[in-house]
């Protein structure tokens, strides 16, 4: 299982020593009770995800879905169950990209941009590259927009799972290394690996007004996107960053906790690692 704090840390990015979420946007420090304001993450990302009845109602809309706040686990499989079919992805993507371009939707981002990885397909990793590269431009982070950035990098692991396993999809090599690349790169400029070399023009950089520990935190959000692609390239990106001579020592420590989860749902699937009861888990068993 993985660490319930480095996890959280990760998903939501805000998490201090006290357990509140602290804004570090330029309008001056604000702590936020973790429990009230972020109330589905509270458990840690396993914990929260953890097996049991699937809580989703499929009559609601996808618009309805990312604005609930969910108080014991953000429901993984209910977000998969939005892109059944090309026709029914497309209509979401649509609709999640337009949540993504309003700023009024703010509170709704890191849902949105977090459906959007388990959808699946080339115009929702069109749509979560375009929205986390406009988003590493900004020159400062309000509360929302730093946890909009995390889930962000940790769609493009869920999108390269979902890409690959989806039955209509089944995406290969060529089509998923622009997202294994950006979560390297994420790696690389926010856990500070100067000697990790990378040949790619994917404009993927650390945002430069971020501080030190929302650096850390993007990088660790990185890595854990590469943890829940289950790709063997990832894998292998996670065994040279493990074997780095540089790194900063807290995202380093992270990696094993990833190494381990990439293992897990290499081998029996990121749907089956969170909801291992649920109908998806498995028709998805008896494909593998």
């Amino acid at each position: 299982m993985l660490n319930k704090l480095v996890v959280s840390v990760v998903m939501v990015g805000l998490i201090t020593a006290g357990g509140c979420a602290t804004d570090r946007s330029n309008s001056g420090s604000k702590t936020i009770n973790l429990q009230m304001f972020f109330q589905e993450f509270f458990q840690g990302f396993k914990n929260l995800l953890n097996p049991g009845t699937e809580t989703t109602d499929q009559q609601m809309s996808v618009q309805e879905f990312v604005s609930v706040r969910f108080v014991d686990r953000w429901p993984v499989v209910g977000a998969y169950r939005y892109g059944p079919n090309s026709t029914a992805r497309s209509a979401a993507v649509e609709i999640l990209e337009d949540i993504l371009e309003d700023s009024s939707q703010k509170s709704t981002w890191a849902h949105s941009v977090a459906t959007l990885g388990l959808l699946g397909g080339e115009k929702a990793r069109r749509v979560i590259f375009n929205f986390i590269t406009k988003l590493q431009e900004l020159t400062s982070f309000s509360l929302y927009e730093q946890r909009a950035m995390h889930s962000g990098v940790v769609a493009l692991g869920t999108w390269v799972w979902t890409s690959k396993y989806r039955p209509d999809l089944g995406f290969g090599g060529p089509s998923i290394q622009p997202a294994i690349t950006a979560l390297e790169k994420y790696v690389k400029s926010c856990g500070n690996f100067p000697s990790h070399i990378i040949h790619s023009p994917i404009p993927i950089i650390c945002p430069a007004v971020v501080d030190a520990g929302l650096q850390r935190e993007i990088a660790q959000a990185a890595l854990l996107g590469l943890a829940l692609s289950g790709d063997q390239t990832a894998g292998t990106v996670l065994q040279d960053f493990a074997g780095a001579p540089d790194g900063n020592p807290a995202v380093k420590n992270f990696i094993p906790e990833a190494q381990a989860a990439h293992a897990t749902i290499k081998r029996m699937g990121l749907l089956c690692y969170y909801e291992p009861y649920s109908f998806e888990c498995q028709q998805m068993a008896g494909r593998r």
